[in-house]
């Protein structure tokens, strides 16, 4: 019995990540840009830059990002650094919806986690990268406190955790930050014995920071200034952009009504779990939701959309078990009413399969096939949109932290 049911539970798993995969290509959150000097085109593209030219974070370069910054952003393509973001990217974004598929598919059944799911991810693109891996380390504590009763963690889901969490380090400071808390307090109180844990999951924590950011070639020195220098300009940001539109007052509204919902959600949950976990819940659930409301709402209108579709990100592990499709499609249509009102974008031009599909295609080609080409009619758009006459370009080349193009 014990073998049939071990051969279940793997069978049950594939299942989850044929379905996940499948969910992830009809849900490609990537579309296929050019490159461009506009603001956040501009960064990621500097992004990109510092990787090849190996900036020193802390010294050459200070932003919210590190040194894997880039990896989170496959568009526009620019060459070797674009197809490793590419591989991330594709990576966390299958890997959530197989999560995801997962814990729905437990709550409610296959047909409807997959129905549910499906509808929900199309959501994703304003959080694709390095956001859907916070929720991804989100999704995995939760699922620990609520298992914890039954099943303790061991000190191998400490140990991916602190990987994780060092991981995350060298892409958003910030994420990192919120990651550090809330697995390690997971850690803390869902382990057979929480002392080897916790050792265990700082030591595989600092490993894998300073190990990958001696890898992309950085200076131990330099950490400390990176670290200041990630927090200063995260600050400065929120101070200098955290101003809400007047005239949107009714999206904070609709933000809150939201989050109640999955408060709802998160109260039913953990009516039935020990007062501690119960109690852990509520403060995994309060760190991302204010990570995320802070994250979002330092930048009115697309911010709010972030804020929103994180939120729809982390519903199928409060899901409630049931077999009604009313019951656990309707907290979940009201978040997505929100979310769509928050857009503005039309429904048939939000949930296109099609796009989607047609998007990862393309990257994908790009990658395998145009790589040169790719990079090159990067390169060749951004100098006719610079303007810059041929004696700057040379002079800029010249100057290893301004050479204006990905070549």
């Amino acid at each position: 019995m014990a073998h049939l049911a071990g051969r279940l539970r793997l069978s049950y798993r594939l299942l989850d990540g044929v379905v996940g995969v499948a969910i992830g290509v009809l849900t490609w959150p990537e579309a296929t840009t050019a490159a461009s000097t506009a603001i956040d085109p501009a960064w990621i593209i500097g992004l990109h830059l510092a990787a090849r030219q190996r900036l020193q974070f802390g010294q050459d370069i200070a932003f919210t990002f590190g040194p894997l910054g880039f990896i989170g952003f496959p568009q526009p393509y620019l060459g070797w650094t674009s197809a490793l973001a590419l591989v991330f990217v594709a990576a966390v974004h299958f890997a959530l919806c197989a999560t995801m598929f997962r814990f729905a598919r437990q709550a409610a059944g296959g047909t409807r986690a997959f129905v549910l799911v499906l509808g929900v991810v199309f959501a994703f693109p304003w959080i694709a990268g390095w956001p859907e891996y916070g929720v991804l380390i989100f999704l995995a504590s939760a699922a620990a406190v609520l298992r914890r009763k039954e099943r303790p963690s061991g000190i191998w889901f400490a140990v991916a955790l602190g990987a994780a969490v060092g991981l995350a380090g060298l892409g958003k400071l910030n994420i990192a930050i919120v990651s550090l808390g809330i697995a390690g307090l997971t850690v803390a109180t869902t382990a057979r014995d929480w002392r080897t844990s916790l050792v265990a999951f700082l030591i595989s924590l600092g490993t894998v920071f300073v190990g990958a950011w001696l890898v992309m070639g950085q200076a131990i020195a330099d950490l400390p200034s990176y670290i200041r220098a990630a927090v200063e300009v995260s600050n400065g940001y929120s101070e200098s952009m955290g101003m809400i539109d007047p005239n949107s007052n009714w999206v904070s509204g609709v933000a809150v009504l939201a989050t109640a919902i999955l408060a709802g959600m998160v109260w039913q949950r953990s009516a039935g779990l020990p007062r501690r976990d119960r109690l852990v819940l509520w403060i995994l659930f309060a760190a991302i939701v204010f990570a995320s409301y802070k994250g979002g709402f330092t930048r009115a209108g697309l911010g709010m959309a972030i804020f929103l579709a994180t939120l729809l990100a982390l519903w199928p592990v409060v899901s409630q078990r049931t077999t009604s499709w009313v019951t656990a499609s309707m907290p979940l249509a009201g978040m997505v009413a929100a979310f769509i009102a928050v857009l503005g974008t039309p429904v048939a031009v939000l949930m296109a399969p099609v796009s989607r599909v047609i998007s990862l295609e393309t990257e994908t080609v790009t990658v395998l096939v145009g790589r040169t080409t790719g990079a090159a009619d990067s390169a060749a758009s951004l100098r006719a949109q610079y303007g810059l006459p041929p004696e700057a370009l040379r002079a800029c080349s010249r100057i290893r932290a301004l050479r204006p193009t990905p070549t």
